[in-house]
């Protein structure tokens, strides 16, 4: 009896932990992936590979496409249109790596980003290297100015204050609808 009763205990923390545990394997894939990730032949073909899968795969593309479409126009306050030649020549260099910025590879970042409830605004978009937006991916602000050397920190501190006139993680009232 002392016997399956330890057996179902077992069984019921085994169940129980499972959310835990399947974030714990998460973390874990995803530390295993960073780690190949800095090897440069990985890099290469990982990138071949999803662009064989994008070709392979247009219809899939073309609907995460649409659904981000659609999410950036039910956020857009309309000053990234009247702003957009001015925005891509508001910097030089990229404010979180400072390397040289070219028409090839700049990119429009949003500080806080629209999957976390940033706005499409001018106010919420900077000028990056694209190697720095993929990096940044939608982590907040805060946390991804934590990352970088102290230098760009601060770079990209200012950045931050004087589009939202407000020091870095002091958020704006976001209104949902």
């Amino acid at each position: 009896m002392v016997r399956l009763l330890a057996q179902a205990k077992r069984k019921y923390e085994w169940v129980w932990n499972k959310d835990q545990r399947l974030r714990e394997y998460r973390e874990k894939e995803k530390a295993i992936y960073r780690a190949k990730y800095n090897d440069s032949a990985f890099r290469t073909k990982e990138r071949a590979r999803q662009q064989r899968y994008r070709h392979t795969n247009p219809d899939k593309v073309a609907e995460w496409m649409d659904k981000r479409r659609k999410l950036v126009a039910q956020v857009n306050d309309g000053t990234v249109g009247d702003n957009y030649a001015e925005l891509m020549n508001e910097y030089r260099v990229c404010p979180y790596c400072s390397v040289k910025l070219t028409s090839s590879n700049k990119s429009l970042d949003h500080m806080e980003p629209i999957s976390k409830g940033g706005i499409h605004s001018s106010s919420n978009i900077i000028v990056c290297c694209s190697t720095c937006n993929g990096k940044k991916h939608n982590k907040d602000f805060t946390t991804w100015i934590d990352s970088l050397p102290a230098f760009n920190r601060n770079v990209s501190t200012r950045a931050w204050e004087a589009k939202k006139n407000a020091a870095v993680g002091q958020m704006g009232l976001r209104l949902n609808f």
